[in-house]
């Protein structure tokens, strides 16, 4: 099973706004590695 693509749509705030599989969600923006910024691609371990 391949992982879902997950990019940094932008960052509002206190929140970031993730492109997950077609879908946004918001997550708060401190739990993202402080170089990450609009169309940074993500990939958890």
């Amino acid at each position: 099973m391949s992982k879902p693509r997950i990019v940094v749509d932008r960052i509002e705030g206190a929140f970031a706004v993730l492109e997950v599989a077609g879908q946004t969600i918001e997550i708060p923006a401190a739990v993202l590695p402080p170089e990450a910024g609009e169309g940074t691609v993500l990939s958890f371990q």
